[in-house]
């Protein structure tokens, strides 16, 4: 398993996409924070409402002052989090970077090399969840160090927020982007089509699928899984500071479907040829 570990890690450290998305990300938030800074900033308002551009939150219009007292009362740590993830943004990158890097494994005949090698279909599925869930760590890892920084640098005035739910942060989107994880090397490895898996990647991070299913089976009054105890669904109403039981839920929510996906992966693999 370490030997299949080690050429997972050299292949994602020579890939161009890893450095793509990972910018992606950081101009994102970088972007939303610039305009959060906009928006308190008299000499840069001017400008722009000069154009029509009118301030609002919830509802009213408010001048800078007003916006930041409001965002004074504000942790950091949930603004970072209505920035890309709990739209499910940060979701649909590590879906796509999951079909890429597991589909590319089809399309040049390296699972099949692997798999005349090595039999154990458990180990191939392993690996690549740990890959994937390392890049997704460092992911998250460099979006809060960018987040902190450019608060600073802007001179945004959020509420500071406590390294304890900084780490709460990390555990439940990491282990909520590792169950899209799962769910997607399951359908790379069912379907093993680029177009479809990142097509599938799209639909299923963003949380799209989910929200058509529940809308039917609601109209219908048909039993379904609880939203809650979805993985695109456990966050979507969650704030910070997160209380225990949402928190919970939110791991618990992660490492169960992780759990199931990882396993009806290796179940694929074993019933189907390479």
């Amino acid at each position: 398993m370490f030997d299949m570990m080690r050429m997972d890690f050299r292949r994602i450290l020579k890939s161009k996409s890893i450095y793509i998305c990972l910018l992606i990300l950081l101009v994102t938030i970088a972007g939303f924070l610039f305009i959060f800074k906009l928006s308190i900033d008299e000499q840069m308002r001017s400008s722009i409402e000069a154009g029509g551009a009118v301030f609002m939150m919830n509802g009213e219009e408010m001048t800078g002052e007003q916006l930041a007292a409001a965002y004074a009362k504000i942790p950091a740590i949930d603004i970072l989090s209505t920035t890309i993830f709990r739209g499910g943004f940060f979701f649909i990158i590590i879906a796509v970077l999951t079909s890429l890097f597991i589909c590319s494994d089809f399309d040049s005949g390296f699972a099949k090399n692997i798999f005349s090698l090595r039999n154990r279909r458990f180990t191939y599925v392993l690996s690549k969840w740990i890959a994937m869930q390392s890049v997704s760590l460092v992911f998250i890892l460099f979006l809060i160090g960018e987040f902190i920084l450019f608060c600073h640098m802007f001179g945004l005035p959020f509420r500071e927020t406590p390294l304890e739910e900084y780490a709460k942060f990390t555990l439940i989107f990491w282990l909520t982007g590792g169950g899209f994880s799962a769910m997607l090397t399951f359908v790379s490895v069912l379907f093993r089509n680029k177009a479809v898996s990142v097509g599938a990647a799209l639909l299923l991070a963003s949380g799209t699928v989910l929200t058509i299913i529940d809308s039917i089976t609601t109209a219908l009054k048909l039993d379904f899984i609880p939203y809650d105890f979805t993985l695109y669904g456990c966050i979507q109403d969650i704030s910070f500071p997160v209380t225990a039981e949402k928190f919970s839920l939110c791991v618990g929510t992660g490492l169960v479907w992780t759990f199931v996906w990882l396993v009806l992966s290796i179940f694929i693999l074993q019933k189907k040829d390479i």
